[in-house]
């Protein structure tokens, strides 16, 4: 079936790129790009939030409205020029999902890395009419342009929300295995996370989900809670079938430290996690209870969070990342408060730490040497600030005790002009850009 789209765009060029704008009106939304093109390469694209409205008709008028309001730049200047197209696209009328078949004996091996029964789970898909079949018969690197043509048909009703707030999807044998979904605004419009959350989970499109990371934004906010988003997670039926759960996820903009939230509920209602992150800021974790947990991150440690990390249930822990640093002008927490990290009493498991932003890396290293733990490790990563001579000093008359792990991460501290010194007392250390210094030299 065919349908038809409009799109007005406006630009403006120059002798080195073309900037532009393009509203486009699509059945009952609208929706809005952004960009540049430079003249020898490719556009660049920026989507911004779509618009639904409850008709085509409402749709059109409001297309129609925004067209005048759209005929100037950011910067104020009027646009060079507008043109107007209209085309008609292959896909589903915008009439709401057209997928929902269930097959729990097929998706269930699918989830235990059953290849056979993907293939197996997306023939009968088709047969069902449910349009994910033919998304999982599509290459990987052309999934996400189909799903854009077919977004209403898998997304419903927020399918104004893909490549904005919805985000970051990854594929495993033709099926959604990841997303990111973040919070975002819009004029005077927050698109609640915990709510969108909640919504995306239902969809039929995440029913073999095993990835999910949430971010609160751009925006800081001192009333940015977890709380409900977290409960949005631990009621869904995706819950149990989560492998891997972020919350503010690395890569993304800072805002560990204007978030609370209790994630207590967290853990019984998601006992297949191998991997969790949290980048947040005083929290209520729970009793952590991880069958399956084998990487645990928790950034910007908070005093309350230590108890509950030295009577965690992670039998399998094999990756501890902690964040040292305390919000604001909070008091750092002392080494000895961690001493159920450097005793050896966490799982046998264990082979890779993290201490991340030590406010006191020369006793840091010191205590690291002398603990338990450090023989057991295979990797370990430290960050920090600037190293004065008497830290170095520090950490190269503890060197020998770490020269036998595979990897020591240091590539986020300054050595100033003793690089080449950490280099020839600890060969197996990454220093970043120190080290890449030294080979051009």
């Amino acid at each position: 079936m065919q349908r038809k789209i409009v799109k007005v765009r406006f630009e403006t060029s120059t002798e080195e790129a073309t900037w532009f704008r393009d509203l486009i009106w699509d059945g009952r939304k609208i929706l809005y790009e952004e960009g540049i093109a430079a003249h020898d390469t490719v556009e660049r694209r920026r989507p911004q939030i779509g618009l639904r409205f409850p008709d085509e008709a409402a749709a059109e008028k409001s297309f129609e409205l925004q067209l005048p309001r759209n005929k100037t730049m950011r910067s104020g200047q009027p646009w060079q020029k507008q043109t107007r197209s209209e085309t008609l696209v292959d896909g589903p009328d915008a009439t709401g999902l057209q997928a929902g078949a269930e097959h729990p004996a097929l998706e269930r091996q699918i989830l235990d890395g059953d290849l056979r029964a993907a293939q197996v789970y997306a023939d009968w898909l088709q047969s069902q009419g449910d349009l994910r079949g033919s998304l999982a018969m599509t290459p990987e690197a052309e999934a996400e342009t189909w799903l854009e043509a077919h977004d209403e048909a898998l997304l419903g009703e927020l399918d104004v929300l893909l490549g904005t707030v919805i985000t970051g999807l990854t594929w495993k044998h033709g099926f959604l295995d990841g997303v990111l979904i973040t919070r975002m605004l819009q004029g005077t419009r927050v698109y609640d996370l915990a709510q969108i959350t909640a919504e995306f989970l239902e969809l039929p499109l995440a029913r073999l989900l095993s990835a999910l990371a949430v971010h609160t934004g751009p925006q800081y906010s001192p009333n940015n809670d977890w709380t409900a988003t977290v409960a949005a997670i631990a009621t869904s039926p995706r819950a149990a079938q989560l492998r891997s759960l972020s919350f503010n996820p690395i890569g993304h903009s800072r805002t560990e430290w204007s978030g609370t939230g209790d994630f207590s509920t967290l853990w019984r209602a998601a006992p297949a996690l191998e991997y969790v992150h949290i980048r947040a800021g005083a929290i209520t974790l729970g009793d952590i209870d991880g069958p399956a947990l084998r990487t645990f991150w928790r950034e910007t440690v908070s005093a309350a969070d230590l108890p509950v990390m030295r009577a965690a249930r992670w039998p399998k822990l094999e990756a501890l990342n902690l964040g040292l640093a305390t919000p604001g002008d909070s008091e750092p927490l002392s080494l000895e408060r961690f001493a159920f990290v450097f005793d050896g009493k966490l799982p046998a498991t264990l082979t890779h730490l993290g201490l991340l932003d030590s406010p006191i890396p020369g006793e840091l290293w010191r205590t690291l040497a002398r603990s338990k733990v450090l023989p057991r490790l295979k990797t370990l990563t430290l960050t920090g600030d600037e190293l004065t001579d008497q830290i170095v000093d520090k950490l190269v008359a503890h060197a020998p005790a770490f020269r036998h792990l595979h990897r020591i991460d240091l590539s986020r501290h300054s050595f100033e002009d003793r690089a080449t010194e950490v280099a020839a007392a600890l060969p197996n250390a990454d220093l970043g850009d120190y080290e890449l210094e030294q080979d051009d030299q």
